[in-house]
């Protein structure tokens, strides 16, 4: 990967381990940082506050911004 402005993850830990799943959000962390744009879906609520993103819940098609 050379530097992408933005990247789309579906579920990106479903099949990981935990130490695989941290190793993930750190490296997102780490493009965050480096101004990359970072999608991902989940369904696993105990990864939806790790990092410093902005989140995004959406239910029966409405989008509300987690806070």
């Amino acid at each position: 990967i050379t530097r992408p402005k933005v990247i789309l993850a579906d579920e990106p830990t479903g099949a990981l381990d935990a130490v695989s799943s941290e190793r993930i959000f750190r490296l997102f962390t780490k493009l965050y940082e480096q101004r990359t744009t970072i999608v991902y879906v989940t369904n696993d609520e105990t990864i939806m506050g790790t990092g410093p993103y902005r989140r995004l819940h959406i239910h029966n098609h409405i989008m509300q911004e987690i806070i």
